[in-house]
């Protein structure tokens, strides 16, 4: 299975793939169902996905950045900077 990081989306609702909807995400990937959660406070959620042109697999990496809200401002710290590093970054570590 391909994995595409979708480090720019954001979930309204912990865990709600309805909330997905109006999402760019949604734009060119079909969202299946939550199958893993990670990070700090959980704020990183693994969604089965299929791209939309070709069908392909993937897996999408969405951050929920409202649940990071909660969690010590070092670790929030560092979680934005890599976001700010982009995906590639990501990707390595």
């Amino acid at each position: 299975m391909a994995t595409v990081t979708a480090v720019s989306a954001t979930v309204n609702a912990v865990g709600a793939v309805g909330s997905l909807i109006g999402n760019p995400l949604t734009k060119d990937f079909d969202v299946g169902k939550h199958v893993a959660s990670f990070g700090p406070n959980l704020a990183w959620k693994i969604y089965e996905g299929k791209k939309k042109t070709t069908g392909q697999e993937v897996s999408l990496v969405v951050l929920e950045k409202r649940l990071l809200d909660k969690v010590d401002k070092r670790d929030r710290d560092v979680v934005m900077e890599t976001m700010k590093k982009g995906p590639v970054q990501i990707d390595k570590t």
